[in-house]
């Protein structure tokens, strides 16, 4: 089985940053926009929370992108590794059958592929369906995003804000056992 050519990056996405970002500058505009600046002056108070809440907003926003980055790149990680496995496990089993590498090039699983192999072998752990919805349901807000929110979004963006995809994120580490490159860190 010919193996996957494939150099990680030396500077992958990591939970922890995303995390560390979003709260250091959550802090910041709320700071700035809760004390007097120069630069508001003449401005009605409502004015001033609108732009504050503007930029809370599209924080939650581009943060919850970056959660939803690093939850695509551990599935592609997983599925890298698992490629160039000797082991026979049904998950890299599937991987193994439906994913042949061509000789010059090879095509990478969209996402839906890797989400449809992992709830086959997956499919009885209490939760995993709902899971799963969960996951697509998140990915395609995160193409939105990806490709310039330029189309009318049909379901309620709030409900993609970054605790609750902190919290899909964190449901799948636990629950799934995604095999991780050998020196990235936990924290």
């Amino acid at each position: 089985m010919a193996h996957i050519k494939f150099i990680f990056s030396e500077i992958p996405a990591n939970k922890y940053g995303i995390i560390n970002y979003y709260e250091k500058t959550r802090n910041a505009i709320s700071y700035k926009y809760e004390t007097l600046q120069p630069e508001f002056f003449g401005m009605a108070e409502s004015e001033i929370s609108e732009i504050k809440e503007n930029l809370l907003n599209e924080l939650s926003i581009e943060s919850s992108f970056s959660l939803l980055a690093y939850i695509e790149s551990c599935f592609r990680t997983d599925f890298i590794i698992r490629r160039n496995w000797r082991k026979r496990d049904p998950l890299t089993v599937i991987y193994k059958k439906e994913f042949k590498p061509n000789q010059k090039i090879y095509q990478y699983p969209l996402v839906d592929g890797i989400f449809a192999s992992w709830k086959q072998v997956y499919k009885d752990i209490d939760g995993i369906n709902d899971l799963f919805s969960r996951l697509i349901q998140a990915f395609d807000f995160r193409n939105w995003i990806a490709h310039g929110r330029y189309w009318h979004f049909k379901d309620n963006i709030n409900k993609y804000d970054f605790n609750s995809m902190l919290i899909l994120c964190q449901l799948v580490e636990e629950k799934l056992p995604l095999q991780k490159r050998a020196f990235e860190s936990t924290e």
